[in-house]
């Protein structure tokens, strides 16, 4: 904010810089006259801006470089956790989220045969309706949240175990689905 104050004060006091020269200033107010030129100006507003020409500003003093400190080199990507497993976390998602829905199809199918009835309290609600697409969808969310969360974990064994609660509700959902199917068949 000085800096503009003091510029705009220089670039104000340098001759020919009033857009009207006609004006005059009132009586009662005294008249200040700089007289100076480009060169004084320019060390002038460098001192008042404290810049020095030599070394740029941001620059450290030489003193400060500690030749024991080595620069920090950037993780490769395969030393990054998580780096190949999304593409894979997104697979399994993908298998989980369609066994999840192939076990409401068939849970659908079995009750409107009439030879099935929904066991699961919790879907109970949802079983005769299509809202039981949506509320299947819930569980395999919960298995993609936690998946997630062991691939970024901390801790080496669970980052390797990323994939478990997919493939276990996977699995439960393709089960649940296939014995719907027998059911809906007999």
């Amino acid at each position: 904010m000085i800096t503009v104050a003091v510029s705009l004060f220089l670039a104000l006091s340098l001759p020919g810089a009033s857009a009207n020269d006609s004006v005059q200033p009132a009586e009662s107010a005294p008249l200040l006259i700089a007289s100076s030129s480009h060169v004084s100006d320019s060390a002038t507003l460098a001192d008042l801006t404290q810049f020095s020409s030599t070394a740029p500003i941001l620059a450290a003093p030489a003193t400060l470089v500690n030749p024991i400190i080595k620069p920090v080199k950037p993780a490769k990507k395969s030393e990054l956790p998580g780096v190949l497993a999304p593409r894979s976390w997104l697979v399994m998602t993908a298998v989980q989220h369609s066994a999840a829905t192939f076990d409401a199809w068939s849970t659908r199918r079995s009750i409107s045969s009439g030879r099935g009835h929904e066991l699961n309290p919790l879907m109970k609600p949802f079983a005769g309706s299509g809202a039981i697409y949506g509320a299947i969808q819930l569980a395999p969310l919960a298995g993609d949240f936690l998946g997630r969360r062991l691939m970024n974990s901390k801790h080496p064994t669970l980052r390797k175990l990323w994939w478990v609660p997919q493939a276990a509700g996977a699995a439960g959902f393709m089960l649940s689905g296939a014995h719907n199917m027998q059911v809906a068949s007999h």
